[in-house]
């Protein structure tokens, strides 16, 4: 079990990498202490899959993290001034500032967490204005296949309840693609690029240790932006979801985006439809900020086993 500065630098050195500077840190509400190990230019996967290596042994997750704050000072000043573990941020969270924020109680809060409530919500959010988006949909399937379901086909599905959501619609329009477009690759990304990973350029970077072997519990440590929408505890039970599915670990954490490994991915598209949805309704922005359909996005995830998440408040 990894307790001290002096154990961690030990470690370090075992493994070539005895002159990084380490700095040790509290975490509120915590007995054990979380560490950070600089990190310098084309090193962090490597740095990263040595200590997820040893992980069971020092009892400690590692994350990548960057450095945000303006500041000129040395490495162990950027990483202290990050103040990576308050907890305030939780406090911003659906659930209030009421609730006990500490990682032990947002973790235990998880195990109750409702992550059918978070994909529900964000059905309701986008087929709000279903109709609206249409256009932009079709016209993608237009520019791509060539060929388009009719208006009319669609408004009488709608008429008839056979599609109610934005979900269905998606659904449908990709099952439509399949049958219709005559394309032999239909199932092929145009593009995969919306998800490709952050690398950090000019700042301080580190490797944060957090005291759990579990990387779903990442989130309950350090505050991921984009729980000030569906809350830590829904957050945390969606990444236990996709561990337990697909193998996914959390290997960065950069304020608004984290970046996963996962160790399978799905059976087909329809999965990989499901599992797009979930990443969607768990941050949109993944989607929305590069305009990229739902289905779109499930044809990227049969293509790759690094996951890519962002979500701004």
């Amino acid at each position: 079990m990894l307790e001290t500065e002096d154990q961690l630098c030990e470690i370090l050195s075992g493994i070539g990498y005895d002159e990084h500077e380490v700095v040790m840190m509290d975490v509120p509400g915590v007995a054990r202490k979380a560490f950070a190990v600089e990190i310098t230019a084309g090193e962090a996967m490597d740095l990263w899959a040595e200590f997820r290596t040893i992980s069971d042994q020092t009892g400690m997750w590692p994350v990548l993290h960057a450095c945000w704050l303006n500041d000129t000072g040395s490495w162990r000043e950027a990483v202290l001034n990050e103040d990576a573990f308050m907890r305030r941020p939780y406090g911003w969270e659906p659930s209030g500032a009421d609730r006990d924020l500490s990682p032990q109680a947002i973790c235990a809060g998880a195990e109750m967490a409702d992550i059918q409530a978070v994909l529900d919500a964000h059905n309701r959010l986008y087929s709000e204005d279903l109709e609206e988006n249409f256009e932009y949909s079709i016209g993608h399937t237009k520019e791509r296949f060539g060929k388009v379901p009719s208006l009319d086909e669609i408004n009488k599905l709608i008429a008839e309840k056979q599609i109610t959501s934005y979900f269905e619609f998606e659904r449908w329009m990709l099952e439509w693609e399949i049958q219709y477009s005559g394309a032999s690759d239909v199932l092929e990304p145009e593009y995969c690029d919306h998800i490709d990973w952050y690398e950090p350029q000019g700042q301080a970077q580190a490797l944060m240790l957090l005291p759990t072997t579990k990387p779903w519990e990442a989130l309950a440590y350090m505050h991921w932006y984009g729980a000030e929408n569906v809350g830590s505890e829904a957050s945390i039970a969606m990444l236990r979801h996709w561990h337990d599915k697909y193998g996914a670990e959390l290997v960065a954490h950069y304020g608004t985006m984290l970046q996963f490994n996962a160790r399978s991915g799905p059976k087909d598209i329809f999965e990989s439809f499901d599992l797009a949805f979930e990443q969607e309704a768990l941050a949109p922005c993944t989607t929305a900020l590069a305009g990229v359909l739902l289905r779109d996005h499930a044809r990227s995830l049969m293509k790759t086993r690094r996951w890519f998440l962002h979500e701004r408040p």
